[in-house]
């Protein structure tokens, strides 16, 4: 996969996610992780995860999602 406008696509997932740089009460934050690629070389990763002390989740029941697909468990809920 190849991204044409790294920074275009990366503010547009941030807006996905509800995620604003430099802000402590976003929805979900954004982290970097080091990858190794199979080829053996390193780059940078980023993944977006739950903030669950935001007061935009609040209320919000979480419920544990036992195999990790959130998909199947929607679809089967």
């Amino acid at each position: 996969m190849e991204l044409y406008d790294f920074e275009a696509t990366l503010a547009e997932l941030d807006e996905m996610e509800n995620y604003i740089p430099n802000k402590d009460n976003n929805e979900y934050n954004r982290c970097e992780v080091e990858v190794t690629l199979l080829d053996g070389s390193v780059e940078k990763a980023y993944y977006y995860e739950y903030n669950k002390n935001s007061e935009v989740n609040k209320g919000d029941l979480l419920l544990p999602i036992k195999k990790g697909d959130w998909k199947k468990f929607i679809i089967n809920k």
